[in-house]
């Protein structure tokens, strides 16, 4: 039984995706993709600056 339960949370865990955040793929220099609307979207506002 234990087994069982514990293969179910695995299942159900799997399925949920907390607050889209693989929505977003962020890059240095201000590079990002957005995968939102089913087709790649290219960003350039992105917060993160590498060196």
């Amino acid at each position: 039984m234990k087994t069982y339960l514990t293969l179910l949370c695995l299942c159900l865990s799997l399925s949920f995706t907390a607050q889209n955040e693989t929505i977003y793929w962020y890059f240095g220099n201000r590079a990002a993709l957005n995968f939102d609307k089913g087709k790649i979207e290219v960003l350039g506002n992105s917060a993160m600056n590498f060196f």
